[in-house]
């Protein structure tokens, strides 16, 4: 009971900043609310306040992403070590708040890398709640998908046949029939210099494409081990 007006005074201080909706409704704001989720010292208070965050729709991208630069992920972060291993019902309730929290977010190599959110969301695959376990799991999972799927650019182009057109000598003599035999070879000479290239083309992309997933894969296995 000695919460609720701490709770209440949340409320007047998030009056403000949140729109018909309930969430952020101006990046202006996220600056004020970040500061007021960092003097807020209990469960309870995070959960409600990270409540308005995620029900941001007016430029919730920019939003999440102003959040994310200001230091938003890194006391995520800290929320999530402060109760890795509680069992508290509130504890609980804002550990599930933040999964969700984490869900909205446009992750990258970059991210994970300078706010260590990847290695903090780990530490809840051992927590007591088994749906706490296979939520950060699952999240965890969508991560690495996302930052080891190809990209367009590394995709190998098809190669268009269409573009390159051989030119038939046209006979202008009867005499030159006698070359057919010469133009056939000739004509199969150059499908087969165009099939040799668009080959090797492919095989260079690929190479480059397997590069790419190992550098990553190196990432990711620093920033989820160490």
């Amino acid at each position: 009971m000695q919460k609720e007006p701490s709770i209440s005074e949340l409320e007047n201080k998030l009056k403000d900043m949140v729109g018909p909706s309930g969430g952020l409704q101006e990046v202006r704001w996220v600056n004020p609310y970040v500061n007021l989720l960092n003097e807020t010292k209990y469960p309870e208070g995070h959960d409600f306040l990270l409540q308005a965050l995620m029900r941001s729709t007016v430029n919730s991208k920019i939003v999440y992403d102003k959040f994310a630069n200001i230091g938003g992920l890194e006391f995520l972060g800290k929320l999530i070590k402060d109760y890795d291993k509680s069992e508290e019902p509130e504890a609980k309730s804002l550990l599930h708040t933040i999964i969700a929290c984490l869900n909205k977010f446009t992750i990258s190599v970059e991210l994970l890398e300078t706010t260590k959110i990847g290695k903090a969301l780990g530490g809840l695959l051992k927590h007591p709640d088994v749906s706490i376990q296979n939520k950060s799991g699952a999240l965890i999972k969508n991560w690495k998908d996302i930052l080891l799927a190809p990209s367009e650019s590394a995709r190998p182009p098809k190669p268009n046949y269409n573009e390159t057109k051989i030119e038939i000598p046209k006979r202008q003599k009867v005499e030159e029939d006698i070359k057919q035999e010469e133009s056939a070879e000739y004509i199969i000479e150059q499908y087969n210099e165009i099939d040799d290239y668009s080959n090797k083309h492919v095989r260079y992309v690929n190479i480059l494409s397997e590069l790419s997933l190992i550098v990553i894969d190196g990432w990711m296995r620093t920033i989820w081990k160490t």
